[in-house]
C-alpha cells in the first residue's frame, strides 16, 4: 500500500445455532423418567392390586383398588369415617371403638367408649348391663362375676345390695332370714340350719 491509502478490512461472523429438544415423559412405556412415580409398561393398572396405576402413580388409600400390602380395603370415594360399615378412610376396617355405629355394635362412642366409666358405651361396643362390673344408674352395686344370689353379703344378680329377706344370711348383720321371703325384719325367723 501507498502512503495515504486508507485500507478496509471486512470481517464476517458466522454463527452456528444448536436446537435442544427434551421429550416428555411417556408414561406406560416401561421407563420410569420425568416425575412419573412408576412406569411398569403394559402392567399398569387402575384395576390391579398393588400395580403402578396407569397415570404413572404409586397405588394409594383412596383408589378404590384394594392393594393388599398396605390396605385392608378400599372403596374409593366411598370411603367413609362417618358411614356405618364402611371402608375407613385410611382403608381399616370398621371397628368398634372407631366412633361410627356399625353392624353388630350396640353402641359405639369411639374414644368414650369404657370398661370403668359408668353408663357408658363399653369397650365390645355393648350397651352397659348389670353384670358388667361397673355400676351404672339404677344399680346399688356391680361386682360383674361375683354378683352371687348365694353368697352372702355379695351385690345380687340384679345389681342390688343384700336385704333381709332375700334368702341368703348375710353377716354380721343378718343372724338369720324371715320365713317369708322379701320380709323386712327378721324377728319371727329361722337360723341357717332351719332350726
Amino acid at each position: 500500500t501507498c502512503p495515504g491509502d486508507v485500507s478496509t478490512t471486512s470481517t464476517s461472523t458466522t454463527t452456528t445455532s444448536t436446537t435442544s429438544t427434551t421429550l416428555a415423559p411417556i408414561c406406560g412405556n416401561g421407563i420410569q423418567e420425568g416425575d412419573e412415580e412408576c412406569d411398569d409398561g403394559e402392567e399398569n393398572s387402575d384395576t390391579a392390586p398393588n400395580a403402578c396405576r396407569t397415570d404413572c402413580t404409586l397405588p394409594f388409600c383412596g383408589d378404590g383398588v384394594h392393594d393388599t400390602e398396605t390396605e385392608a380395603c378400599d372403596d374409593g370415594e366411598a370411603n367413609s369415617d362417618t358411614a356405618p360399615n364402611a371402608c375407613r378412610t385410611d382403608c381399616t376396617l370398621p371397628d368398634c371403638g372407631d366412633g361410627v355405629l356399625d353392624e353388630g355394635e350396640d353402641c359405639d362412642d369411639g374414644a368414650g367408649n369404657s370398661g370403668t366409666l359408668p353408663d357408658a358405651c363399653r369397650l365390645d361396643c355393648t350397651e352397659p348391663i348389670c353384670g358388667d362390673g361397673v355400676k351404672d344408674t339404677g344399680e346399688e352395686c356391680d361386682n360383674g362375676a361375683s354378683n352371687s344370689d348365694t353368697t352372702p353379703n355379695a351385690c345380687r344378680t340384679d345389681c342390688t345390695l343384700p336385704y333381709c329377706g332375700d334368702g341368703i344370711v348375710d353377716g354380721p348383720t343378718e343372724q338369720c332370714e324371715p320365713l317369708t321371703p322379701n320380709a323386712e325384719n327378721c324377728a319371727n325367723t329361722i337360723d341357717d340350719d332351719g332350726d
